[in-house]
């Protein structure tokens, strides 16, 4: 058996080096066939998205901070907590504990407000640098809300289960959002007229 794949390798090589070179010289020639016609333009596809960034980039970043505070008013009415109790389970969304026990609950559906009414009326003026500080302020500020809640969540006793749900969480993370799409319309540089 050893000497089978030496005999083989033998008589596999010659054919595999022929065909290397008959490759090298196909490659060679169309290389000089396409030397004679002019170079193509090149267009890589990271100039192109960002130059569509760059001529689209106050407007996608409006629609996002949009999304994510419409995501976190959406979130505030579905359920955010999930208490069990022996047998017995019971939901709670925002509005509930808002109504029930946090009073500062109420400051994320506002401000939330505030910055759609803002997009929205201020679509065809420019001012971003405002849109920018208001969005990231009360991102910030429903972020600090809602993080109190987690804590107050997790601090129940072992009789008392509760659970954050994951509408909860998806209200969190657009509000990170909002925050992070502020803190973009801040930083970014004006356009020269």
């Amino acid at each position: 058996m050893p000497g089978q794949g030496r005999y083989l390798s033998r008589s596999v090589a010659p054919s595999i080096s022929g065909f290397r070179t008959l490759c090298h010289e196909y490659v060679r020639k169309k290389r000089n066939c396409h030397a004679k016609s002019p170079p193509l333009v090149r267009v890589s596809p990271s100039s192109t998205v960002s130059a569509l960034t760059k001529a689209q980039g106050p407007k996608i970043l409006r629609r996002i901070n949009l999304s994510a505070a419409i995501i976190v008013l959406i979130c505030f009415f579905l359920p955010w907590v999930q208490v069990s109790c022996g047998g017995a389970k019971d939901t709670l969304s925002g509005l509930d504990l808002a109504r029930q026990e946090d009073a500062f609950l109420w400051l994320a559906p506002m401000l939330m407000c505030a910055v759609v009414v803002f997009v929205l009326v201020r679509v065809r003026r420019e001012s971003p640098k405002l849109l920018g500080v208001l969005s990231t302020f009360s991102g910030v500020i429903v972020l600090f809300v809602m993080n109190r809640e987690r804590m107050r969540a997790h601090n129940t006793s072992g009789l008392i289960e509760a659970q954050l749900t994951g509408w909860f969480w998806l209200g969190f993370i657009a509000a990170a959002v909002v925050v992070l799409s502020g803190i973009a319309i801040l930083l970014r540089k004006p356009r020269a007229p």
